[in-house]
């Protein structure tokens, strides 16, 4: 089986279409013409408008570069999203731009009905290069495009479902219900880590740097070195996780 950016997107579009409550999707940049299905045809604003008139559909994206070009996406850009996808009916967009000077909220996430999860590296977005990469990986011009995203289902959901409340609250003051925590799906444990710095948010002035701590704990506890290859999409099915603060 070869699962690569253009089958993850199938995989994320599936999802959507099948949500019963809500989908939570957070970005560091999206266009609303992004193709998400080729066949057929489907953007990104199709799926979201379609989606929201069965469920609440919640969308969060940084609020863009707040210097000149070249750097994109430019805050202009961003707010032309916000008004195009917050004409559809169920369709709530925010703009974070809580951020560090020259840094952005880089994260790609969604989650729906806190059941069901999406993390990693994929954007709904062509700047740069082209997400919907396959598996033949053709040369696409200005550069080829292949990243990773992992599918996860069970308790460990609960922590993304979290993390994207957080967020969402502290830039729209909108109070969200407390997910609740999913039966296991599978036998692995595993944890969620993040990045958040330090005099951000209000809810975490100190910040949250358990990513790097990983990163530092795995190269002092590691007994040999290895090179493994992974595949661009993942599925996690777990029996437990670890508390997200």
């Amino acid at each position: 089986m070869c699962i690569d950016g253009e089958e993850s997107f199938e995989a994320i579009v599936e999802a959507i279409r099948g949500a019963r409550s809500h989908i939570h999707l957070a970005g560091w940049h999206m266009e609303a013409d992004f193709v998400v299905s080729k066949d057929p045809e489907v953007t990104l604003e199709e799926v979201l408008a379609e989606a929201g008139r069965r469920v609440e559909v919640r969308v969060l994206v940084w609020g863009g570069a707040p210097v000149p070009p070249p750097l994109r996406p430019r805050r202009g850009e961003a707010k032309e999203l916000g008004e195009r996808l917050s004409r559809h009916k169920g369709v709530h967009f925010a703009l974070d731009s809580k951020e560090r000077l020259l840094n952005c909220h880089h994260e790609k996430i969604m989650v729906v009905d806190d059941d069901l999860a999406f993390v990693g590296g994929l954007d709904f977005s062509t700047v740069g290069a082209s997400r919907l990469d396959s598996c033949d990986h053709p040369p696409q011009k200005p550069m080829g495009w292949h990243d990773a995203t992992v599918e996860i289902r069970g308790p460990l959901v609960v922590d993304v479902a979290e993390h994207f409340r957080m967020r969402w609250q502290e830039v729209t003051d909108d109070r969200l219900p407390q997910p609740e925590t999913s039966k296991p799906a599978g036998d692995i444990e595993a944890q969620i880590v993040r990045t958040v710095p330090e005099k951000i948010y209000d809810s975490l002035p100190r910040g949250d740097f358990r990513l790097l701590a990983t990163y530092v704990r795995a190269l002092r506890e590691a007994k040999r070195s290895s090179i493994s290859r992974t595949s661009s999409c993942g599925r996690l099915r777990s029996s437990r996780s670890s508390p997200t603060s």
